[in-house]
């Protein structure tokens, strides 16, 4: 239990990282993941030092494009999708869904606000 709160925490803080382009948050957190890491080499638990691996690639894969400036706050756009198919998909998945509010009401709350703007027209 001890160990996961201490990973959730260092993931915590890379995600916060990620999130706000800070990249001494993200290498706090390579830094966290590599100490663990080095604990679980040392005391032979296999699958969470695949874990952490898996935890901490993607840590270290966005601080070097980070400190390379491939990935920047202004490149962000350009670069949010690993092909123009991943960003046309998101596009048409969010011409399906239709608008948030919309997509946020069940569709019997939907057929009653239609029915309120229908009767709120006719009087």
């Amino acid at each position: 239990l001890g160990a996961g709160i201490v990973a959730a925490s260092i993931s915590g803080l890379g995600l916060w990282g990620a999130m706000n382009w800070h990249l001494m948050a993200l290498q706090g957190a390579i830094a966290g993941f590599s100490i663990v890491l080095i604990w679980r080499l040392f005391m032979m638990d296999w699958v969470d030092i695949l874990v952490t691996m898996l935890l901490l690639y993607p840590h270290v894969m966005l601080s070097i494009e980070m400190k390379n400036g491939v990935l920047t706050e202004e490149t962000y756009a350009k670069e949010e999708y690993l092909s123009e198919g991943g960003r046309d998909f998101v596009e048409m998945a969010h011409q399906y869904i239709g608008s948030p509010v919309n997509s946020l009401s069940s569709p019997t709350n939907a057929n009653a606000n239609a029915d309120n703007n229908n009767n709120n027209a006719n009087h």
